[in-house]
């Protein structure tokens, strides 16, 4: 009996590894986001210093307590940056100022011989709003939960619970109590933190496949835009006395069509990246190139558009703002707008969104709806959508940029649309 108990423990032993090994594997290999990287290397650490912790553990403090603390802490700082999603050294002063406290609360405890749980419990703390940290940002990265999400966001409160009731180690069976339910939490969070991430893949392969047509469409649909602006500018020019004016309009619509092709190459390009790239960008600089092709296309005005940003002002987005604010004002002026106004919002020194009105007349319910759904390109296209709406919806979420439309009302009824082009969030 006591052979079949240890094989039975053998077995276990190695499904836990097994299990342990394919989700460490899966999180490094389908982690694409900085913050899928922070978040799968702090699990992977966390979990081994658990592990370890479990190898040695015993009812006292010590001296190799310290390798297991360290890990585990140093796994819920990898987790906290990646529910923040930000750059740079993770190493901070702060963080290194808590891993030298921990050691020195290890230290005092190994003196005074106290129980291990007052010497885990701060460190546990941290891990705990970390995890509940982490939940909020899975929360907020799709307003549509999913069982992707609502699995892992379970898993990370569950282990943020195991903490927050640590304490009752120090009941009698208490430890056992408070072990199973943190090693079910930590398995949990990992299998479902894997199945976020290939769901996210899975996600964002669809909707650059669904970019990448709408690309392609768009490539032949405008470029016989341009061409036919071309041949009626050459008609023109045979019988007008002002030929070089015609001429100098064919020439330019054709440097317009050369730099089109290459915005659109490019956009092809970043579909098949697994993260956009940002710089920094003048608004006002964006705004003047959009202006400058549309004018040409339909023989407009400079007073036309008013901006009202200020010359200098810069933002953090990726490289299709011009694209995708292109394809905003050229379906104004497409669709009977007669100006557009281009504005911010502008707040403690961070600009939270763009604005772009026209006096057009407005959406219809349909393409409203399918603008604002952030999942619109992964349900069926409603009728009378065309390329360029597309397009604006596709590029909004490739940038990340929070598209939002509504009606602009005066007193005689629906103007035109109002386009809020959000950023970091807002």
């Amino acid at each position: 009996m006591q052979e079949v108990t240890v094989i039975m423990d053998l077995i276990m032993a190695f499904s836990m590894l097994t299990l342990y090994g394919t989700v460490t594997w899966g999180l490094l290999r389908y982690g694409r986001t900085k913050s899928d990287r922070y978040w799968a290397l702090g699990w992977i650490v966390y979990s081994g210093g658990g592990f370890f912790g479990i190898m040695v553990s015993t009812n006292q403090l010590v001296i190799t307590d310290i390798i297991p603390l360290l890990l585990m802490y140093l796994g819920s700082i990898l987790i906290h940056e990646g529910s923040k999603n930000v750059s740079g050294p993770i190493l901070r002063p702060l963080y290194v100022g808590g891993g030298v406290v921990l050691m020195a609360i290890l230290g005092v405890g190994l003196v005074f011989d106290l129980h291990f749980v007052f010497i885990f419990t701060p460190m546990g703390l941290l891990v705990a709003y970390s995890c509940i940290e982490s939940a909020g940002a899975v929360r907020s990265r799709d307003p549509v939960m999913k069982q992707q999400h609502l699995w892992l966001v379970g898993g990370l409160l569950l282990w943020a619970a195991s903490w927050i009731v640590f304490p009752l180690a120090l009941m009698p069976s208490g430890y056992e109590f408070v072990m199973a339910i943190q090693g079910v939490a930590v398995l949990l969070t990992g299998a479902a933190m894997l199945m976020f991430f290939i769901g996210s893949l899975t996600e964002s392969l669809e909707m650059q496949y669904r970019i990448s047509q709408v690309v392609s469409g768009v490539v032949q649909h405008d470029i016989r835009n341009y061409l036919q602006t071309v041949q009626n500018a050459l008609e023109l020019a045979k019988t007008s006395t002002e030929r070089d004016h015609w001429f100098s309009i064919a020439d330019s619509t054709l440097s317009h069509a050369s730099r089109f092709i290459d915005e659109m190459r490019d956009i092809a390009a970043a579909t098949s990246r697994e993260e956009m790239t940002t710089s920094e960008v003048l608004i006002v600089h964006v705004v003047e190139q959009v202006w400058t092709r549309v004018k040409h296309e339909y023989s407009l005005d400079d007073d036309q558009i008013t901006i009202t940003i200020p010359p200098r002002r810069t933002l953090r987005t990726c490289g299709l703002i011009t694209e995708l604010m292109w394809n905003i004002i050229d379906n104004a002026f497409k669709h009977g707008s007669k100006s557009v106004r281009v504005s911010e919002e502008f707040e403690n020194g961070v600009i939270r969104a763009l604005i772009i009105e026209d006096d057009g007349g407005g959406l219809p319910d349909t393409v409203r709806d399918f603008l604002n759904s952030p999942s619109g390109l992964k349900e069926p296209v409603a009728p009378g959508l065309g390329l360029g709406l597309l397009l604006i919806r596709g590029l909004s979420q490739l940038c990340g940029v929070s598209l939002t439309t509504t009606d602009s009302i005066d007193d005689g009824g629906v103007r035109g649309t109002i386009f809020r082009l959000g950023f970091n969030g807002h």
